[in-house]
C-alpha cells in the first residue's frame, strides 16, 4: 500500500477497495481506504486511528460494506453478519 499510495493520489483515486478476510475498515483520506471482507472475528480487534471513519471503537464485527454509487456521490454503508445496518450512511459528494 505504501508504494501504491503515491501513484493512486497522482492518478486522483477517490476509493481503493481490498478485503481481508477478518477486518471491516473505512479510512478517511485521498483516497479513502474501504477494507470489507469480515467473515471472521477481527484478530487482533481493528484499533482506530485519527482518520477511521468505520469502526469508531476497538469493538470485533462480522460483516459486509456496501457502495452505491451515481453521476454525483457515492455512499459506503456497513452491515452485520445478518444484514442489518450497523453504520450511517457515509455520504462523499463530488
Amino acid at each position: 500500500m505504501v508504494t501504491l499510495e503515491p501513484l493512486m493520489k497522482r492518478a486522483k483515486v477517490d476509493l481503493y477497495i481490498c478485503g481481508h478476510d477478518h477486518h471491516l475498515e473505512l479510512i478517511d483520506g485521498q483516497p479513502r481506504f474501504l477494507i470489507s471482507g469480515a467473515g471472521s472475528d477481527p484478530v487482533p480487534p481493528i484499533i482506530p486511528h485519527a482518520k477511521t471513519l468505520f469502526p469508531s471503537e476497538a469493538t470485533p464485527q462480522l460483516g459486509f460494506a456496501v457502495v452505491e454509487l451515481d453521476d454525483h456521490s457515492m455512499t459506503i454503508r456497513f452491515f452485520d453478519g445478518e444484514g442489518k445496518a450497523i453504520s450511517k450512511p457515509f455520504v462523499f459528494r463530488r
